[in-house]
């Protein structure tokens, strides 16, 4: 057990050790070293507690079979005295394992190689909850990016970000908070974040000319024209997405990005159920730039506010309806199988197909609803279209007679 405490000692010390060097100078090439082996010391130091019973546990099993050998015959003695894993081994190293699984497991169960998918990114800060969700959205009616960070009052496409109950309203268009996330073919971690209804990036801007607080509003949306142009905009459309324990952190890969080291996408003072900031409309500086920037998207030191997590969707599909033909339409992206129900009903991931693009006829049906499956089953949002209902008035001219029907 000394001989344990011992290793756990040294190992400890050399993970000090390598703190003190990140602070005196390797902060500099990698800015989240102290930080993220700070972290690592805390789920150390819990692991190694919650591993406790289960040790204890162990050199119990351990002493009381000492004690039910320790009378044996000195054949049984002899025969176990040489070999090479006795009980008390067994139980000290099965018990060592378990602490070493736990520490590994505290990141593991939520790492991954590539997190490359669509998804709906949730924020998980200051007014979320399991039943109020947030999800990351472009801001709506507020602010516009325009270059070189600046802002802009009119709508240019380049919107900020912010969170929003997407999934609370139903005049909301969910699709404007599906994200695909590419992985970048050689820089370790970092991923291109894409808006599927635009086909728009996540890029990261400046400090904008106006703001008195350089971590506030510093992500928005931007049109790509090709690879090319992607290419031009280099680690500013990057984006790191590492593992911490029960979520994610998403932080810009440009230096350029960041307010200076260890910052975070965060979203300022917490989550708020609406698509500008708040205070926005009130709190303003010269009648310019609003400094109530309450809900949306800057940078920051790790906190609450700083934690996301993934939710695997699909892009909705789209329905179109031809009033002259009575049919309608429903197309959706590559790899994806569509399912639909005209009763009213949401469609189920085993319901009624479409698969190609021959139209539909929906005679003596009032609502479509449709979603799109992929490949794993993920299903997207439920999409209602409301056919068209006619109330006809019959006159009868010799009669005068108003027949409705």
């Amino acid at each position: 057990m000394t001989h344990t405490m011992n290793i756990t000692y040294r190992c400890k010390k050399q993970v000090t050790r390598l703190m003190a060097t990140c602070t005196q100078g390797a902060t500099k090439v990698y800015p989240r070293c102290t930080q993220a082996l700070g972290r690592l010391m805390s789920m150390l130091r819990s692991s190694l507690g919650a591993g406790k019973e289960q040790l204890r546990s162990s050199l119990g099993a351990a002493k009381e079979h000492q004690r039910s050998t320790k009378g044996a015959p000195k054949e049984h003695q002899r025969s176990t005295k040489g070999a090479p894993w006795s009980m008390p081994t067994l139980c000290l190293r099965s018990a060592v394992m378990v602490i070493l699984m736990m520490v590994v497991g505290v990141n593991g169960a939520l790492a991954q190689d590539n997190y490359s998918g669509t998804y709906y990114i949730r924020s998980t800060g200051k007014n979320a909850s399991n039943t109020n969700l947030y999800y990351l959205c472009p801001t709506e009616n507020w602010y516009f990016y325009e270059a070189t960070n600046k802002y802009a009052e009119t709508d240019n496409g380049y919107p900020f970000l912010t969170t929003y109950k997407i999934k609370a309203h139903d005049d909301y268009d969910i699709s404007k908070a599906v994200w695909s996330i590419e992985k970048h073919p050689s820089e370790t971690d970092c991923y291109y974040i894409k808006q599927l209804k635009t086909g728009r990036y996540l890029v990261s801007n400046g400090q904008i000319t106006g703001s008195s607080n350089a971590n506030r509003v510093r992500v928005h949306l931007e049109a790509v024209a090709d690879a090319a142009a992607l290419t031009a905009l280099g680690d500013m459309a990057l984006f790191e997405i590492t593992a911490d324990g029960d979520h994610l952190d998403i932080l810009p890969h440009a230096a350029a990005g960041r307010n200076g080291n260890n910052k975070y996408l965060v979203v300022n003072n917490g989550n708020y159920d609406q698509l500008d900031a708040q205070n926005s409309k009130t709190d303003f500086v010269n009648g310019k730039y609003g400094k109530g920037t309450g809900g949306i998207i800057g940078l920051y030191e790790h906190e609450d506010n700083a934690k996301f997590s993934l939710e695997k969707t699909v892009m909705p599909p789209t329905i179109t309806y031809d009033e002259a033909t009575g049919t309608a339409t429903i197309t959706s992206v590559a790899g994806t199988t569509i399912r639909y129900a005209f009763d009213g009903t949401d469609p189920t991931v085993g319901g009624t197909s479409y698969t190609s693009p021959t139209d539909i006829a929906v005679a003596n049906h009032t609502v479509i609803k449709a979603m799109a499956v992929d490949g794993e089953n993920n299903a997207s949002a439920v999409v209602t279209l409301n056919l068209k209902e006619y109330t006809y008035h019959i006159v009868n001219k010799d009669g005068d007679v108003a027949i409705q029907h």
